[in-house]
């Protein structure tokens, strides 16, 4: 029984087989492996793309919902003092907002397990171009590269802010310092009684 050094890993053979990426192996597949390989890796690197495209309209919906929110708060507090206003809008808003993030996050995960796979599948094509912008991206020291995620994030993190100090104007007006006082009824002018004139 040979117990000398252990052979080296052949690289030719599914890479991370816990991901599922390799379902045959190039001498088992046939020739036209490499062509296959690249027009599946292709497919993937468009719907990367087409994922990153909804991921924007995405965000720009939910913008555009929310300052449309914030109109309409402004408009119904011009016009009206109902209490109701003034609390179902902003509550409206703190749920946007939450399935906002949700769906960030969910988009994030999303493109994330694409490019994954994408740099799996890279391991066996001559160039490894996505693989290499994220190295180059993160090795820029000072100038790291942050991730879009986390300035996308923060946007609806700040209408969340906005939504809160508004609840708290409309249930706690005294706290806050923004107590509607009634206005002074408006003085009613007093007639005065005509004076008679006297009898000569």
């Amino acid at each position: 029984m040979d117990v000398g050094k252990p052979k080296e890993p052949d690289s030719r053979k599914p890479v991370a087989p816990e991901t599922g990426v390799w379902s045959a192996d190039e001498s088992a597949y046939g020739d036209r492996y490499q062509d296959h390989l690249l027009e599946q890796y292709k497919l993937l690197a468009d719907t990367a793309c087409q994922t990153s495209g909804e991921r924007g309209k995405a965000g720009t919906f939910f913008l555009t919902l929310n300052t449309t929110l914030a109109t309409v708060y402004t408009l119904a507090s011009l016009y009206t003092t109902s209490w109701l206003w003034r609390v179902l809008v902003p509550l409206v808003g703190l749920i946007l907002c939450l399935v906002w993030d949700a769906l960030i996050v969910s988009y994030k995960n999303l493109n994330r397990a694409k490019f994954d796979v994408l740099h799996e599948m890279e391991k066996r094509l001559p160039a490894a171009m996505f693989k290499a912008e994220w190295d180059v991206l993160q090795s820029g020291g000072s100038k790291r590269h942050r991730p879009l995620t986390h300035v996308e994030r923060a946007v609806p993190y700040v209408f969340v802010v906005l939504y809160l100090a508004l609840l708290v104007v409309a249930l706690f007006p005294k706290w806050a310092g923004f107590e509607v006082k009634p206005s002074a009824p408006a003085p009613v002018a007093q007639q005065s009684t005509p004076v008679a004139a006297p009898r000569k």
